[in-house]
């Protein structure tokens, strides 16, 4: 396994937890009158975009100190272990979010351009494929479909640009760019059914600032 040289992994920042803002609208009234499954899906979606944006973050700064150690590899593993759990974490919060955009009776509304945008963003990352490989890697190896040149294990590129498995490779500026769109989608989720929020906050924040 090669250690990294190089970090062209994007930064991700985000300015808020959807966490955070999602625990505020419950104290405020989310909720009220809305789809019991679109409120359990909520309280998942939130959480786990997080988690996935954290987990990043995590790997982000693993190969940095990668680089800077040089030549022990003793953060590898790290890397290995958080951008797993963030491709799980991005996989259902995918799932998720097509039951949300995919039940019309939540109320809340997609229109077909953006049903479009959400499709392609999913789709072009191919977090899927990379998820479902990594879980059944055993069943890969049972049936002789690893080559003697693939990995059996998450594996990171030279540049950091790219995870690879088997046979698949995971761009990861697309799963920056998703993550992002999971995230600007996310915090219309955290504060959907919550009369003039964006007004509310908006005097927190100023009340805040005195």
């Amino acid at each position: 396994m090669p250690l990294p040289i190089t970090n062209k992994m994007p930064k991700l920042k985000v300015d808020r937890k959807l966490v955070n803002d999602f625990l505020l609208c419950q104290l405020i009234g989310a909720g009220i009158g809305t789809d019991k499954k679109f409120e359990q899906y909520r309280t998942n979606y939130v959480r786990l975009v997080d988690k996935a944006i954290h987990e990043y973050n995590s790997v982000r700064e693993a190969v940095t100190c990668q680089i800077e150690d040089k030549k022990r590899g003793i953060f590898i593993l790290p890397i290995i272990n958080h951008m797993e759990n963030c491709i799980n974490a991005t996989n259902r919060a995918n799932k998720i979010l097509k039951r949300i955009i995919s039940n019309p009776g939540n109320g809340f509304d997609f229109d077909r351009a953006a049903k479009r945008m959400v499709d392609s963003y999913i789709n072009n990352a191919g977090i899927s494929d990379l998820r479902n490989t990594i879980e059944h890697i055993e069943e890969c190896i049972l049936n002789d479909e690893i080559q003697n040149d693939e990995k059996v294990a998450l594996d990171i590129s030279e540049d950091a640009s790219k995870i690879i498995i088997a046979d698949k490779v995971l761009e990861i500026n697309d799963l920056a760019t998703l993550l992002k769109k999971l995230h600007e989608i996310g915090y219309e989720i955290a504060i959907y059914n919550v009369p003039d929020m964006k007004e509310r906050e908006f005097k927190l924040l100023k009340l805040k600032a005195r």
